[in-house]
């Protein structure tokens, strides 16, 4: 992974550490297209195409269900592709 798609990431991080949803949309693309694990109780509803399908078949029912939760790694890593 390049640094910069790394700095993507950490971002999109930060701002959902922020609670900041409206940037964490704005990172995604336009047809993103977003795959909950099976047996999740968000995957009913998969794929979810776009951000706003995100926004409200995910982030807004996780948010109802946990809170202030906000997922994100501790250590970032990327091994270079040769």
């Amino acid at each position: 992974m390049s640094q910069e798609n790394m700095g993507v990431i950490r971002g999109l991080y930060e701002a959902f550490a922020r609670g900041d949803i409206p940037a964490v949309l704005g990172t995604l693309d336009a047809n993103v297209k977003w795959q909950e694990a099976e047996g999740s109780l968000y995957a009913d509803q998969n794929p979810y195409i776009g951000p706003g399908a995100v926004l409200g078949g995910v982030f807004a029912r996780f948010g109802g269900k946990w809170g202030n939760s906000r997922p994100g790694p501790t250590v970032f890593w990327a091994r270079e592709r040769r």
